[in-house]
């Protein structure tokens, strides 16, 4: 990834904040997306396809990530070659296939971390 990660005050609020709020949904007390590799996949989903920023959202997307794995004491366990293209299919996915792009990148994050 080159260039500059965008100020996320210049981004769209109610979009960055949605992004950011989706992997942690729950109902009647169940997570939507139980356990770290689910959580960051749907937040790398999430975040890669919210248009909250004019440019630099797979930039950004990346940087959300690292810092959430840091704020849940995981690391990322690939490259950084890997996780932009696992960003650039997310964000390039067709909409209506949106289960089974949550689904590969679920799979994906659960060989891509370690929280232990």
């Amino acid at each position: 990834m080159h260039g500059d990660v965008p100020r996320l005050e210049e981004c769209d609020e109610a979009k960055v904040r949605s992004a950011l709020a989706q992997p942690f949904q729950s109902a009647g007390g169940i997570d939507a997306y139980p356990g770290d590799a689910a959580k960051l996949g749907a937040f790398v989903y999430f975040v890669a396809k919210s248009h909250m920023c004019w440019t630099g959202v797979k930039r950004a997307t990346a940087a959300l990530t690292l810092a959430m794995l840091a704020l849940s004491d995981c690391w990322l366990i690939t490259t950084a070659d890997e996780l932009a293209d696992v960003i650039s299919r997310c964000a390039s996915s067709d909409p209506t296939g949106m289960y089974a792009t949550l689904e590969w990148a679920q799979k994906w994050a659960a060989s891509a971390i370690d929280c232990s």
